[in-house]
């Protein structure tokens, strides 16, 4: 192989490269805080998950959700929220990875 051949293939795959690279990085989500630390027990915390299940009642709403890693989301009103539809939680961080919600707002849906 030429070269100049040689250098005209490197050049146009490593472009090729950065334009795979920079639609890549359009997806990646950053969350707000992705892992929960056990510091941040019985403090205020905001993050963003996507809901994995639903329990509504008259007076309590529990969600199932993940982030980097599965969370429960105790809400004390009826909400009307379905599986996969990414929210952002504001609330206080409890033990066992629960988070009572002082406010809830949602994001998008992900369409399964």
């Amino acid at each position: 192989m030429q070269d100049k051949t040689l250098l005209l293939t490197a050049l146009v795959t490593a472009i090729i490269g950065v334009f795979i690279l920079f639609f890549l990085a359009q997806n990646i989500d950053f969350n707000k805080s992705s892992l929960i630390d056990p510091e941040s027990i019985d403090k205020t915390i905001t993050l963003t998950a996507t809901i994995t299940n639903v329990k509504s009642s008259e007076k309590v709403t529990e969600i199932t959700a993940l982030t980097l890693q599965e969370i429960k989301i105790v809400v004390f009103e009826e909400l009307n929220l379905t599986e996969g539809t990414k929210i952002e939680i504001k609330g206080k961080l409890k033990k066992n990875n629960e988070i009572i919600a002082e406010e809830i707002n949602q994001i998008s849906y992900l369409n399964n």
